[in-house]
C-alpha cells in the first residue's frame, strides 16, 4: 500500500468528504427515524420512518439536499422581508422637540392627565377677572 491509502486501500481524496453520508441505499439522517423504531416499536413510529424515508427520497429525487431543503423551508418561514440587524439592534425613534406633550411631561416622563376644567351652566356666568392693581 502507499502512503496515501484508506482503510481499504483506496486512495483517500478531500473531495469525498462533502458528500452526503450514506446507509446502504438512504440518507443516513434517517438514522434518527430507525433509532425511533427500535425504541419505540409502534405502527405510528414506522409510519414515520415510511414517511421519512419517502420524504427523503423524494427530496433526492428532485435533486435537493437535505440542508438545501431545509434552508429553503426557513426562508419560505421567514418570508421575503429580512432585516440586516434584530429589532433589538435598531435605535428607538425620539423627539427631540421644547415642547411639551400633554401626557408626557417636558423631561418624557408619564404623568397623570390634568382633569379639565369644569364648563359653567347653562345660566351661568363665568366670574370676572379681578381688575389688576397696574390700572
Amino acid at each position: 500500500m502507499e502512503g496515501n491509502d484508506g482503510l481499504f486501500g483506496k486512495p483517500i481524496e478531500w473531495r469525498y468528504t462533502m458528500k452526503n453520508p450514506r446507509l446502504a441505499i438512504f440518507d443516513a439522517r434517517l438514522i434518527f427515524f430507525v433509532a425511533l423504531l427500535f425504541l419505540h416499536l409502534r405502527v405510528w413510529t414506522a409510519l414515520l420512518l415510511v414517511i421519512g424515508i419517502l420524504l427523503f427520497w423524494g427530496m433526492e429525487r428532485y435533486g435537493y439536499r437535505f440542508s438545501s431543503s431545509i434552508r429553503g423551508v426557513r426562508a419560505r418561514l421567514a418570508g421575503p422581508v429580512r432585516p440586516a440587524r434584530p429589532m433589538s439592534r435598531y435605535r428607538h425613534a425620539v423627539d427631540f422637540g421644547f415642547e411639551g406633550h400633554p401626557t408626557l411631561g417636558a423631561r418624557g416622563i408619564r404623568q397623570m392627565p390634568v382633569p379639565a376644567p369644569e364648563k359653567a351652566g347653562r345660566g351661568a356666568s363665568a366670574p370676572l377677572p379681578s381688575p389688576s392693581p397696574a390700572e
